[in-house]
């Protein structure tokens, strides 16, 4: 497992602990994360790339039950810990 896919776990997790949401969100989140990817293969062949459509992702599943003044506080306030570990491990950072 690389550091991309554990960030993205972590991701979905933080977003399945801290709301009140229906069972099987987690696999959804994932169900969906994994058709992004195939439909924009030809877009994501980088981590970062890859990473970023973990956020649309969340935003499409959690969308319909949660309007975006409280869905989006919480997408920035779930990707907050894996965008900081990014700063830290990146050249520079």
């Amino acid at each position: 497992m690389d550091q991309t896919h554990l960030a993205i776990e972590a991701f979905f997790t933080t977003l399945v602990r801290n709301q009140p949401v229906p069972d099987g969100l987690a696999s959804r989140l994932r169900d969906r994360y994994e058709r992004l990817r195939t439909e924009q293969r030809h877009l994501t062949e980088d981590a970062l790339s890859r990473h970023h459509l973990a956020v649309p992702a969340a935003y499409r599943e959690l969308s319909p039950g949660l309007p975006d003044q409280e869905l989006l506080p919480l997408l920035e306030w779930s990707t907050a810990p894996t965008t900081r570990c990014r700063r830290r491990t990146a050249p520079g950072g």
